[in-house]
């Protein structure tokens, strides 16, 4: 069935509803950038009256700044972009400004409106994020305060298992029936087990003492090559593409060390019997300053968004077999967290997962 045409001047008016409707901040612009037209969410969320808003430059009034305080220039924003261009132009996560001054994090997208080659204005469209930051800065929140529980009880847990494991070692050497020492030796291995957990909790908790010196990345990862196949399994392919040469952090080797094997055995996890795991290094720019970015991908199952929001929290695992303790990826966030770093996941069901580790580079 097909759609009957709209009547002769309706365009206009469904045109007019659809932007007086949108939830969206929407702008139309003079060829000069000025305000010609802001629909009513971005009169609310801005706070200017229409009347305050038209023949003024848009960029001026609410994307003056970066969110630093540093003077954020026309050239080079979407919107010059657009009009001397011709062509589309987004841009994610940046701030704009009410009229109070208030910050607005948002994406945002720029198009020129064409008239055959004349371009007779544009068009400025603004998501609010607000609502998203928010939830980002309460999971923050949650985090420090897991992480300063996990920190304490670690800590006081791992006193107890050195008293538990001292003591039944000392039992072992005393007693005669060998039944008993058996029973002691397997408190003192349970112990062992129990202080490796404490000992990663701690890691996350940014609580452990690390031995910082200068590490080149992309040769502990060529070194760690032998160590990590094996625990992918034969079936299983693992490349390298190292592309950071001569870049260098300020780390515990030991952490990082303990950061790829952690990335492996989780990749593992999510790969069928069959599969790659690709690590990727790359040097990139950190707020100005030079970094290295370490990216685990595999091609296995992937995760849902659900799942990935979760994935580095601790004790969190969605696979039930024994000796899952959810810390893999807790341990790898605390680790990054405490260098100075971040960790960053990317997954689709089904297109397999991406874990992105980022680093500063150390200082010349």
């Amino acid at each position: 069935m097909s759609a009957e045409p709209l009547p002769a001047g309706h365009a206009g008016s469904l045109g007019e509803l659809v932007l007086e409707s949108a939830l969206m901040s929407i702008f139309a612009l003079h060829p000069n950038s000025t305000v010609r037209y802001a629909n009513p969410a971005a009169i609310s969320l801005f706070g200017y009256p229409l009347d305050d808003l038209r023949g003024r430059p848009v960029h001026e009034l609410i994307h003056y700044a970066r969110p630093d305080g540093t003077s954020n220039p026309f050239e080079g924003s979407p919107v010059q972009i657009a009009l001397r261009d011709r062509k589309r132009c987004f841009l994610e996560s940046v701030v704009f400004f009410k009229r109070d001054g208030t910050p607005v994090p948002g994406d945002c997208m720029a198009a020129p409106l064409l008239d055959g080659d004349r371009v007779v204005g544009g068009l400025l469209m603004i998501r609010d994020l607000s609502d998203r930051w928010r939830d980002a800065a309460s999971y923050a929140d949650k985090m420090d305060a897991v992480e300063r529980v996990a920190g304490g009880v670690a800590h006081d847990f791992n006193n107890l298992l050195t008293s538990i494991a001292t003591r039944a070692s000392m039992l072992t050497r005393k007693l005669a029936d060998p039944d008993l020492a058996a029973d002691a030796r397997e408190i003192v291995e349970a112990a062992s087990r129990a202080a490796q957990l404490t000992d990663q909790l701690l890691t996350f908790a940014r609580k452990r003492i690390l031995r910082i010196e200068p590490v080149l990345l992309d040769p502990l990862i060529a070194r760690a090559r032998p160590l990590l196949e094996p625990l992918l399994g034969d079936d299983r392919l693992l490349t390298l593409e190292l592309g950071a040469p001569g870049l260098v952090v300020e780390a515990d080797r030991s952490q990082l060390e303990q950061c790829l094997i952690n990335l492996t055995v989780n990749a593992r996890e999510a790969l069928p019997r069959t599969g790659e795991l690709c690590l990727r290094t790359r040097p990139i720019d950190i707020d100005g300053r030079p970094g290295v970015e370490l990216a685990v991908a595999d091609d296995g199952i992937g995760m849902t968004a659900e799942v990935a929001a979760r994935a580095c929290e601790p004790f969190f695992t969605t696979r039930s077999a024994p000796g899952r303790s959810g810390m893999g990826l807790a341990t790898v966030r605390g680790i990054a967290t405490q260098l100075g770093g971040s960790i960053r996941i990317d997954s689709d069901v089904g297109s397999g997962t991406v874990v992105t580790v980022q680093l500063p580079a150390a200082s010349e």
